[in-house]
């Protein structure tokens, strides 16, 4: 299933151009971004890159910041953006955007196999587009809407 398919999927009322829109800034942002990353073959290696200075940027939270900040600049009307952090504030910290239809409950599953239910709402006040941690939840992702 294409990513467009995938967010009209979400609810009846997602404006299939709106998810177009969204799939071909997101897939174009991401290999634009891997470009000027310089990134390389395995994540963790990028991660040593950046360690020792040979790289500025290319960590999974420069991913989803950047990209977030392209699609946000969409405006998108019947689509959400959300931060989403898999436990954060730890070695295993995993970052990326997560796309809701407006005002429905969705699941977020983790790389291990944790399922939370979650409900949309408004967004998060006073939270800049920056990981919100997890609140001491242990091991459960971390979630906010970017703000607009």
């Amino acid at each position: 299933m294409k990513l467009r398919d995938a967010l009209v999927a979400l609810a009846p009322d997602v404006d299939p151009g709106e998810a177009e829109l969204l799939s071909v800034t997101a897939h174009t942002a991401s290999r634009s971004l891997a470009r000027e990353y310089g990134l390389v073959w395995c994540p963790a290696f990028q991660n040593v890159l950046i360690h020792m200075g040979k790289r500025q940027r290319g960590y999974c939270g420069h991913y989803t910041r950047d990209i977030g900040e392209r699609l946000k600049a969409l405006k998108l009307k019947t689509l959400v953006l959300h931060w989403g952090a898999a436990y954060a504030g730890t070695l295993d910290e995993n970052n990326g955007l997560v796309v809701t239809a407006r005002n429905q409950p969705f699941v977020v599953s983790t790389q291990r196999g944790l399922s939370v239910r979650l409900r949309t709402g408004g967004p998060v006040e006073g939270k800049s587009p920056r990981l919100l941690r997890d609140h001491g939840m242990e091991r459960r992702p971390a979630l906010h809407r970017l703000a607009a």
